[in-house]
């Protein structure tokens, strides 16, 4: 598992993340989601052939999705400004496929293999709500380990609702070792739900405003 680089924060990476992610950061949690974010992207501006996989565990409301669509909107706007060779001798730049993980479920049970293909050789790889699919058979997750097994040096960013102590009991196997390989785990476990945390902090400024009422 990567170590996360931190550290004190230049000029130029508040005013990208203020720019590109837009995170509340009021737990110390997301102060660490938004530095891995910081870091996961601009590796890939840096060295976009060869990357990490970079996995958020927490529960809904925790800023996953969101940190995720904020690389997948960073991807799309600048990625065509970052180009790169790829075997043999073609100029290619970064593109990303984005996948929420049951609907990627529904794609692979229905047969279409050559999916396979194109997410082993997609220059980033977002996947959403991995563990969140009905799949008894255990198909999509064999081909899905296939997948990651392919992409141990490459980009992927990956969101799940399931806790670490839980990976190898609730998803496949092999799955379970993949996320570790060559990766950046950050646990937002503690995370308030986004949506109560501005619930109660509505509640709060009410309750001073009527405290301090004449």
């Amino acid at each position: 598992m990567k170590k996360l680089e931190g550290g004190c924060r230049s000029d130029k990476r508040k005013n990208w993340l203020e720019k590109w992610l837009r995170l509340e950061a009021h737990h110390p949690q997301l102060v660490q989601l938004e530095d891995a974010i910081a870091n996961f992207c601009a590796g890939i501006h840096k060295s976009p052939r060869f990357g990490w996989t970079l996995v958020l565990v927490g529960a809904n409301g925790c800023g996953k999705t969101h940190s995720l669509n904020a690389v997948a909107n960073w991807i799309a706007k600048v990625g065509h400004g970052i180009q790169y060779e790829v075997p043999p001798n073609k100029i290619t730049y970064v593109m990303a496929e984005s996948w929420h993980w049951p609907s990627l479920v529904d794609k692979l049970k229905s047969g279409q293999w050559d999916l396979v293909t194109e997410l082993i050789e997609a220059g980033v790889l977002l996947v959403d709500e991995l563990g969140g699919e009905y799949d008894p058979s255990k198909m999509a997750s064999e081909k899905f380990s296939s997948i990651l097994s392919h992409r141990e040096n490459k980009w992927n960013m990956i969101t799940t609702n399931i806790m670490m102590g839980d990976w190898e009991r609730i998803m496949e196997r092999r799955i379970a070792s993949r996320l570790f390989r060559n990766a950046t785990i950050i646990d937002l476990s503690q995370v308030p739900d986004y949506s109560l945390w501005k619930s109660m902090g509505a509640v709060e400024t009410e309750i001073k405003h009527t405290t301090n009422d004449p």
